[in-house]
């Protein structure tokens, strides 16, 4: 009864989220640049949390994967350095977002947070 209790007691906090839509291009630069600009969209207008597309930064294809893949153990990847430095830069949290990365000629999801 108690549990309920103080369960009841908390304060509710609003979040104020903006889910994107971006249209991608071939051209994976433009894709990292749009959203970036995006990000930074969201955050003038109050966003604490920008969500992106699952393939914000490359087509939507399956052959897109091992072209536009990134090593981003290697530190090697303009996505999520560009994810890391807008989250630093808006205070903002991009969440989570999937980036391809190339292993052995088979590639592999990784889910990546940046905050």
């Amino acid at each position: 009864m108690q549990a309920m209790a103080s369960t009841a007691a908390r304060r509710v906090e609003k979040v104020r989220v903006a889910v994107c839509q971006l249209r991608v291009t071939a051209d994976k630069e433009a894709n990292v640049s749009h959203a970036r600009e995006t990000i930074a969209k969201g955050a003038s207008h109050g966003a604490q949390m920008v969500v992106l597309p699952e393939m914000w930064n490359c087509p939507y294809t399956n052959a897109s994967f091992p072209v536009y893949a990134e090593d981003i153990e290697a530190g090697a990847s303009p996505s999520t350095q560009m994810l890391s430095a807008a989250a630093a830069e808006h205070v903002a949290t991009t969440g989570r977002k999937r980036t391809t990365k190339l292993t052995e000629r088979r590639c592999a999801w990784r889910c990546v947070s940046c905050a």
